[in-house]
């Protein structure tokens, strides 16, 4: 802002990337509400959806392992060599190792979760009978289960959007340090970006607990199937955006999810205030940001 006059051209940069906060937990939303449509009459709405659940569970680690590798090796990082790979190379390894995938949930995983849960007294019947629907309590087991992907699929994702953002202006001061030019076309060295994963790690450590409880709970009435499409839309998005170099938030994709497929499970469940709350905290955020960055540089030039 103190800047304004030098870097103007900046402007329409900075009004895509505000048009970017709103169109990602719009589309992050449309695409979990698809996919938790498609699991709702695909599987829950069947005479036997654990059954449903368990043929289609090899798809759904396909389509995760087959994105996350397509998008990490396709003009990947040029540390790790992967902007080498063409694109067929990068399109053969997902689908190659989402083939791998596949064979070992059909012949290993899917034999002990199957095991597991029939197995089990099924305390879900407890925990989900008040549920909006009726959905079978064995079906909900094997969603909690295969969460454990799409929050691995998620937490990559936050990884690769929030850790970046958060680094950026260290990186980016580290860059002209060492090369006395503001041309920065050197990858982020390695230690920046482990600092920006401790940052994190510390962060979601002290506060994280209080975020997952309202996204988590307090916003709409979620269950293990309807996380988990929550969960693979956002994921989905973000990593999009990394790879369009777009510095969304993750947290604005997850709800941009929840509030969507939580509309379709039960409108009446939704908590319009507390959603009212966070939109504004998003607004609020940005020119408190704006209004404290500025004041910082002003103390600098003013100093300098």
């Amino acid at each position: 802002m103190i800047e304004f006059d030098q870097y103007h051209g900046e402007v329409h940069k900075m009004a895509c990337l505000v048009i970017s906060w709103f169109v990602s937990p719009l589309t992050s939303g449309i695409i979990s509400s698809v996919f938790y449509i498609f699991v709702d009459y695909a599987i829950l709405r069947k005479d036997n959806p654990f059954m449903w659940g368990m043929k289609l569970l090899p798809l759904f680690y396909f389509l995760c392992v087959t994105y996350n590798i397509f998008m990490v090796t396709w003009k990947g990082s040029k540390l790790l060599h992967f902007d080498r790979i063409p694109l067929w190379g990068s399109f053969l390894l997902a689908v190659g190792n989402g083939a791998i995938a596949v064979v070992a949930v059909q012949y290993i995983l899917k034999p002990h979760i199957q095991k597991k849960i029939e197995g089990s007294n099924s305390i879900f019947n407890l925990i989900y009978s008040n549920s909006t629907r009726n959905d079978n309590s064995r079906a909900l087991q094997l969603f909690a289960a295969v969460q454990i992907l799409t929050a691995c699929f998620a937490g990559f994702a936050h990884g690769a959007q929030d850790t970046g953002n958060a680094v950026a202006p260290v990186a980016a001061l580290l860059s002209i340090y060492w090369s006395n030019s503001t041309q920065q076309n050197e990858e982020v060295p390695i230690y920046v970006l482990l600092y920006g994963v401790l940052g994190i790690c510390v962060g979601l450590i002290i506060f994280g607990d209080r975020v997952i409880t309202t996204i988590g709970k307090k916003v709409s009435d979620i269950d293990a199937a309807s996380g988990f499409t929550i969960e693979f839309g956002a994921a989905i998005t973000s990593l999009l955006a990394s790879k369009l170099g777009l510095p969304i938030s993750t947290t604005h994709c997850v709800v941009g999810s929840v509030v969507m497929v939580g509309y379709l499970r039960s409108s009446k469940r939704m908590k319009w205030s507390l959603l009212r709350n966070i939109a504004i905290s998003w607004l609020v955020t940005i020119p408190i940001s704006a209004i404290i960055s500025a004041a910082s540089m002003l103390l600098l030039i003013s100093a300098v």
